[in-house]
């Protein structure tokens, strides 16, 4: 029938889209979400870096540094390093 015909090809596609998603390499520069990120946690981070007198000066310091040597597929891989090491590290 039909409608069988139509249900093999559906698991033929999904069979083809699994394997060349295995395949696939994740980029680190957009894409596919990996993380979500926090829309209040990032406007704090925004304003510590921006507006903080302490803590402003030394990560705008620190991001120039990084800009500076880092390719921007280094500087996507230390973020996610450092996303992980914060979640792994006790408060």
């Amino acid at each position: 029938s039909l409608g069988c015909c139509v249900a093999w090809t559906n698991w033929r596609l999904w069979q083809w889209w699994l394997r060349s998603m295995s395949r696939a390499p994740v980029s680190l520069n957009g894409g596919d979400s990996v993380y979500c990120i926090n829309e209040k946690q990032l406007a704090e981070a925004t304003r510590l870096a921006n507006e903080d007198p302490e803590s402003g000066p030394r990560i705008r310091e620190a991001m120039e540094s990084l800009d500076k040597n880092l390719s921007r597929n280094e500087r996507a891989a230390l973020a996610f390093m450092i996303i992980e090491q914060l979640r792994n590290e006790p408060e």
